[in-house]
């Protein structure tokens, strides 16, 4: 109920704003669009890969073409390009008429879209392909869409080149601790004192190790958004224990710096690559889902384990 609530009047404040009873381009087709609009909080990396694959399975279910429109703050071809359909669309080829287009906003059904509308936009949504799907075939068909949607760009593919590590000759260890260790996102409120901290950085160091003592001989690419953890798993100097250069943010604040972005790209589809992945999680840390769809992207395996305090 509380997100219906939320959709409606994002819907209210984005026909008020941008849509009229005229149209601006003349229409042939029918088609789906995702939008990343500027006036509205924008979604991490693995959210807006949610939407987007959830309106293409919406789209292709029901004959329409699909496109996406993300050009800022940073265009999504930069680093992701077109693999089997042409998503690409101008700004300009967008109709603002309210008689031929529409806002879509689903919850958890599969909406009917109806031919005489040509443009359904869509700004927000979720992962709809986990209501109609049990595990494992879920993660099966969401790897077909997102790998039919997208390859890496050229230069997101000359950076995975560049790695020292290669595709499934490693595990990846995702943890997620938002603001327990060091400030990094506004909105949580889960910060620890010092002694928490080192306690939670002692437990999660201690268990990748175990996961690498069974598993011996194969290295492990930890993953993470705090540079304290990650500097400090570096300086435990373990021999298979590897971390990548780059500067770490969230894109939902960070979206106009290029190393930011490039930087969480390159860390999902490294996980993506990796011949299983695990996500690491405690009562202090954000259970994150970034891991979780790289891992589905992918085709690979993956596990979440829970650590007691």
């Amino acid at each position: 109920m509380k997100n219906r609530v939320y959709l409606f009047f994002k819907k209210i404040k984005l026909y008020i704003k941008y849509y009229s009873l005229f149209d601006n381009v003349r229409l042939s087709k029918n088609q789906v669009i995702y939008i990343v609009n500027k006036d509205l909080r924008n979604a991490g990396l693995v959210d807006r890969f949610k939407t987007i694959v959830a309106a293409y399975f919406i789209a292709k279910q029901q004959g329409f073409e699909f496109k996406i429109l993300h050009t800022k703050p940073f265009n999504l071809v930069d680093y992701i390009v077109p693999n089997k359909i042409d998503w690409t669309i101008d700004e300009n080829d967008l109709n603002y008429g309210i008689k031929r287009s529409r806002i879509l906003t689903y919850t958890s059904k599969i909406p009917k879209l109806s031919r005489k509308i040509n443009q359904y936009h869509v700004y927000v949504g979720r992962d709809l392909i986990r209501n109609y799907y049990p595990e494992p075939e879920r993660f099966d068909i969401w790897h077909s869409l997102f790998n039919e949607l997208f390859v890496p760009s050229k230069k997101l593919i000359m950076l995975l080149a560049a790695q020292s590590i290669k595709e499934n000759e490693y595990y990846a260890v995702h943890l997620r601790f938002v603001n327990a260790l060091e400030h990094f996102e506004e909105g949580y409120n889960n910060s620890l004192s010092i002694d928490k901290r080192e306690l939670l950085i002692s437990r999660c160091i201690q268990h990748i190790l175990l996961l690498k003592e069974q598993n011996h001989g194969i290295p492990f690419l930890i993953f993470s958004d705090s540079d304290i953890f990650l500097e400090r798993i570096k300086n435990n100097k373990n021999e298979g224990i590897v971390v990548l250069d780059g500067e770490i943010g969230h894109i939902t604040f960070r979206g106009e710096e290029n190393n930011v972005v490039l930087k969480t790209f390159l860390d999902f589809y490294m996980i993506s690559r990796a011949y299983k992945v695990y996500s690491l999680l405690s009562p202090e840390m954000y259970n994150s889902m970034f891991a979780a769809y790289a891992a589905h992207a992918g085709g690979k395996c993956f596990e979440r384990i829970e650590l007691k305090e």
